[in-house]
């Protein structure tokens, strides 16, 4: 996004159709709300949509506004969440923040490193009731990760994915 190397040099392919554009840093200048990076990301992303049959897009709780701005006509968001105040506090948050823009986005709650089933379950009535007046649509249980090691490897802590 600064213009240093090509997206080419940048853009990670796997497969014909599918690539990953790995952009943290890129992502928080996006945040930064500067006008030249998120034109070139904009044209990185419609270059990368019509190469490919979807996107999915992940950023932290705190960029859920950005993700809104990028990602508004997205059909489907997952939320990933832990069962720690902290947290379901920011995922909360975000929701909140974001919840009415969201149109007809289908809302998706993924909580990893449950430790048993009625927990993961606990997390997600407790943010179905708190977001269910701000939310167009109801939220619903993608599922639990039990194992934290297999959190910890898909690094799915505190952060929204955008699947576009």
């Amino acid at each position: 996004l600064n213009g240093d190397v090509p997206s080419q040099a940048v853009v990670l392919h796997w497969s014909e159709r599918c690539a990953l554009l790995p952009a943290t840093r890129g992502l928080c200048q996006l945040g930064a709300a500067q006008r030249m990076h998120r034109q070139r990301f904009a044209a990185l992303l419609q270059q990368q949509c019509e190469a490919g049959d979807g996107m999915y897009v992940a950023m932290a709780h705190p960029q859920a506004a950005l993700a809104l701005s990028l990602c508004a006509d997205a059909p489907e968001w997952v939320w990933l969440v832990e069962p720690s105040r902290a947290s379901v506090t920011e995922c909360y948050k975000a929701m909140a923040q974001i919840g009415p823009g969201c149109g007809t986005i289908r809302h998706r709650v993924l909580v990893s490193r449950a430790q048993r089933v009625s927990q993961a379950d606990d997390v997600f009535a407790e943010l179905e009731h708190a977001t269910r007046r701000f939310c167009s649509q109801p939220l619903e249980f993608a599922g639990q990760y039990r194992s934290p090691s297999c959190a910890r490897r898909l690094r799915v802590r505190n952060r929204l994915e955008a699947i576009i």
